[in-house]
């Protein structure tokens, strides 16, 4: 399409340098000529711009139509760049394809995916008992267990998980060619991991991991984006 525009674009430039190098033509013709070139010239400048654009923007943003585009999941071994909480640390999986970036991903069937320009999660919440207290299919809350004080709120480009306590346990932020990811997730035997960040003293914010036993708490905190509860905030930010 790009070069339609241009083909068009030069030969209209061609056209109206011709007439105004035209002896016969009058002066006020040559000028709304010399004119039409500038503009025609300036608009194709934009159009180039605009297309090369689009085209070097990242695949984790945009409007995108048809399928759905995975960008994690730990059943089909889909990894990003991560970044970890609210830190400038990236974690970057180099491992061998094919394997795992963390077990934990499959054991707890997280898959996130951009579908119609929003972002979209599946996931198995479990507590520290390994106990599977809920899933996210697609972003819509499905109870496992009686209790509904767990709760999650989510917007285009973020979510996250609350549990009984308030306390963040799930929380995934699209950027532009990263996923900022923080989570503590349980295991089906209770085994905790978590990532996140945490503020030091000296370094300002930094990437965190952490792995619990069974039945122990984490140490880690993630701070809340939404409001709730979700049924009388859905979508909006603190």
């Amino acid at each position: 399409m790009m070069w339609l525009y241009l083909t068009a674009a030069i030969t209209a430039v061609l056209g109206a340098f011709g007439w105004i190098i035209n002896k016969d033509a009058s002066w006020w013709l040559k000028g709304l000529m010399a004119l039409l070139i500038v503009v025609a010239l300036v608009a194709q400048i934009v159009i180039i711009k605009n297309e090369q654009k689009e085209k070097e923007t990242t695949k984790y943003t945009g409007i995108l139509e048809g399928k759905p585009v995975t960008i994690l999941s730990g059943t089909q071994q889909v990894y990003p760049k991560l970044q970890l909480g609210n830190s400038e640390s990236i974690l970057v999986w180099q491992g061998p394809q094919g394997e795992p970036m963390f077990t934990i991903f499959e054991d707890n069937e997280i898959t996130i995916w951009i579908e119609k320009d929003a972002l979209k999660v599946s996931a198995k919440i479990r507590n520290a008992k390994g106990e599977l207290i809920a899933e996210l299919i697609g972003n819509e809350w499905k109870a496992a267990i009686p209790p509904k004080i767990w709760d999650r709120n989510y917007n285009n480009n973020a979510i996250e998980v609350i549990d009984e306590t308030g306390d963040v346990v799930f929380q995934v932020v699209l950027k532009e060619d990263v996923v900022q990811f923080a989570a503590k997730m349980y295991s089906s035997t209770g085994e905790g991991f978590g990532m996140g960040s945490a503020i030091d003293p000296k370094l300002g914010p930094v990437g965190i991991f952490e792995k619990t036993k069974p039945g122990e708490a984490f140490n880690l905190k993630i701070e809340p984006m939404f409001k709730y509860p979700s049924e009388l905030h859905m979508g909006e930010l603190r």
